[in-house]
Order: structure tokens, then sequence, then C-alpha cells
């Protein structure tokens, strides 16, 4: 427990100066994203881009023990995702290349949607 705060400590701040996305949600034009996201076609590319090198067995290593490799490991871990991604907004941390508001926009639909794996 004490390890997984700490953790989340280190990447909050490593984050806080960095701006999630290009725009707020309210703002991103809603037809900018899919109404309604696939799994396959749409979250799956989103996690390879942005998370998947830090978040994965193949990736160069798996932070905090949160996978997003997988439909069923990211669903397991919806709740922690969404809240470093859209509430602390600290994902990915540092340099990383962010996601613009539009992909984030996805994410955020496919996770009001049910997250539903499509395989």
């Amino acid at each position: 427990m004490k390890t997984h705060f700490l953790m989340v400590l280190i990447l909050a701040l490593l984050g806080f100066a960095a701006c999630l996305g290009d725009k707020s949600l309210d703002e991103v034009d809603p037809e900018a994203a899919p109404a309604e996201p696939v799994y396959t076609e749409h979250i799956a590319p989103l996690m390879f881009d942005y998370c998947d090198s830090c978040h994965s067995p193949d990736g160069a290593r798996v932070l905090g023990e949160i996978r997003t490799d997988t439909c069923e490991e990211l669903k397991g871990n919806m709740e922690i995702v969404s809240e470093m991604v859209f509430d602390r907004q600290v994902m990915p941390p540092g340099g990383a290349e962010r996601m613009t508001s539009e992909d984030q926009l996805t994410l955020q639909r496919w996770f009001d949607q049910g997250a539903d794996c499509d395989q």
C-alpha cells in the first residue's frame, strides 16, 4: 500500500506541470471522436500508442502493476486509469506524448458506455 501511494505521488509530481491534451473535453468537437467507440478499432490503438510502453508485459516495465494491453486488463484497471488520465492528469508522465483531447474523449466515451470488449 505504501509503495502504491509513493508511486501515485511520484507520478502526480511528474505530471503536475504538464497539461493533458490540448483542450478540455468540454471544448472538443463532439464529432471529432467516435460516438460509440469499439475496443479493437478505437481503444486498443490508443492504449498501444500512449500506454503499452510502460503498462504491458511487452513494454519496458509494468508500472504500478497496472496493465492496459488487453481489454480485460484495461477494464479491471478502469477506475485507476480514469483517475490518472482524467482526474489527476498525470498519464502518461514526464515528457511522454500526451493523449490528444479527441483521444481522451474517445476513451471517456468507451468508459461511459460500459467498456465493452468486442473480441
